[in-house]
């Protein structure tokens, strides 16, 4: 999106037209609302604006399908799932995660949370095109997740619903089809590839894999109590369903969750994004366990102790939500203290003058942490370029897009579906005048640091800017790793450095 918006900027194997996997229609959707505000800002230092103006942006859509998640909960199932939902919404990490993330995951965990909203409400018509909307623009393998949504509108309304899925595919496939045809400079759909990709084992394992707990690790991770609460919601039901009545449509809403877990635990490629979509399905089924709790304690106890039973099972519940809420904030603080430094330290880049010219480009270079660049939109003037400096990472490289050569319809040769790496991916460090990277040494700003020069037998020597402490995973323990406590953790948790250097001639 930053090369539609300032015409520069990297794009991934995927964005190449020989493999077109990626929707432009998407792209196109969020530079609407890019493209206004860099104009108003401008390419500089409001560039930093617009990236934090768009994820504002983000957060609001998905604060607005949350919001009709509740209401359509309160309509449903009363009020005090309603509250324990709001509040789930509020503070979980996973939530905190995922709603402002600029992800096709994130953009299809709305379109769920209107779906599962809708389809609460009995307004099937939305439950359909929020479906296709989801699938067919977002994240196409969200499908999964939506299907038992969309095979109870089916039973429902038949032929009624197969019509309007036909709409409302039209609605979104066509013009994306002329979108990509635009993008691409030939005549393809973005959607159908990643597909075919996929379908046809296309090798996402190359980019890393992991175990089958992976999944439940992370959800108790980003929920902690809360998903354990959404899992047992299946069996609560059961115990509690001669004492309360639970709608139909309760079930249909849950059973994305499991269906969606099994499914991407069973895949050898796994990222936590991939669970993005089913995060408010979590927040719903643990207030809907919550809310049943007191009722369950009441069961086996005689009836003229139901009052008293309740009001220590409705104490025990605001006691539960309490920890939730404390051990919520101490993750998400975590994420935020331990890891912010990989964004921040681009803050310390001195704005550079435009000069228009490609020999007053000055290179802002990374190696083997490359992964952590948030964003073109965080180097504050137009003069900066993100180099790759050859390091121990054997993997493939973003490349430059390059608009004389026809911008986003060029496909650089070296980019593969192999993940190979490729010379051309690189940058001599001679020709850095930053450089970012994380540092096991004690840097001081004012430091000098040398390092020796690509290929040439001689050395570089570096100031250091500016530093910002980040965490040191394997030499911290696991209990101030995953939470921020205070005190302690400064006391138990090791940290590296990341800094940024300026080349000293």
């Amino acid at each position: 999106m930053h090369f539609l918006v300032h015409n520069y900027g990297k794009q991934t194997w995927e964005h190449s037209p020989e493999f077109a996997l990626r929707s432009s229609l998407y792209l196109a959707f969020h530079t609407l609302v890019a493209a206004p505000v860099s104009l108003l800002f401008g390419g500089g230092a409001g560039k930093v604006v617009t990236f934090h103006l768009l994820r504002v942006f983000l957060g609001t859509i998905s604060a607005a399908c949350e919001a009709y998640l509740y209401h359509a909960t309160r309509q449903v199932l009363g009020v005090r799932v309603s509250s324990v939902l709001l509040l789930l919404l509020a503070v979980s990490t996973g939530m905190f995660s995922a709603s402002t993330a600029f992800l096709p995951s994130s953009f299809t965990m709305y379109t769920m949370t209107l779906a599962t909203a809708a389809l609460l409400l009995g307004r099937y018509h939305l439950v359909i095109a929020a479906c296709a909307v989801g699938a067919l623009l977002g994240w196409p393998f969200g499908a999964l997740a939506m299907l038992p949504l969309c095979l109870y509108v089916l039973l429902v309304w038949r032929l009624r619903a197969l019509k309007l899925a036909i709409f409302w595919a039209a609605v979104v496939v066509l013009p994306q089809l002329a979108a990509d045809r635009a993008f691409y400079g030939k005549w393809t759909l973005g959607l159908l590839n990643i597909l075919a990709y996929n379908v046809a084992g296309g090798g996402s394992e190359l980019y890393g894999t992991e175990g089958p707990l992976f999944y439940l690790k992370n959800c108790l991770l980003n929920f902690n109590v809360i998903f354990l609460f959404a899992l047992a919601l299946p069996l609560v039901a059961f115990l509690a369903r001669c004492h309360m009545a639970w709608p139909e449509r309760l079930a249909v809403v849950y059973a994305p969750l499991p269906l969606w877990l099994i499914a991407m635990s069973s895949a050898a490629h796994k990222e936590e994004r991939f669970m993005y979509l089913v995060y408010p399905t979590v927040c719903l089924a643990a207030a809907c366990t919550l809310h049943a709790v007191p009722t369950l304690l009441c069961a086996p106890i005689p009836k003229k102790y139901h009052s008293t039973v309740r009001w220590a099972g409705d104490h025990l519940v605001r006691i539960v939500l309490a920890g939730v809420v404390i051990l919520s904030v101490m993750r998400t603080s975590a994420l935020l203290l331990y890891y912010g430094g990989a964004g921040e330290i681009f803050r310390a880049l001195p704005p550079l003058p435009a000069t228009g010219a490609t020999s007053g480009v000055a290179k802002v270079c990374m190696g083997s942490d490359w992964y952590r660049f948030p964003s073109s939109f965080l180097l504050p003037s137009p003069e900066y370029r993100l180099g790759f400096l050859e390091s121990d990472f054997g993997g493939l490289l973003p490349a430059d897009f390059d608009s004389a050569r026809g911008g986003t319809s060029w496909a650089p040769e070296w980019l593969n579906k192999f993940n190979r790496a490729d010379n051309r991916s690189y940058v001599p460090i001679t020709s850095c005048q930053y450089l970012v990277e994380q540092s096991r040494l004690p840097l001081q700003v004012g430091n000098i640091v040398t390092k020796p020069a690509s290929n040439s037998g001689g050395a570089t020597r570096w100031q250091v800017l500016a530093t910002t402490p980040f965490l040191d995973t394997e030499h911290s323990p696991a209990l101030t790793r995953i939470l921020y406590i205070p005190r302690l953790s400064s006391m138990r948790n090791t940290y590296t450095t990341y800094a940024l250097l300026q080349q000293s001639k």
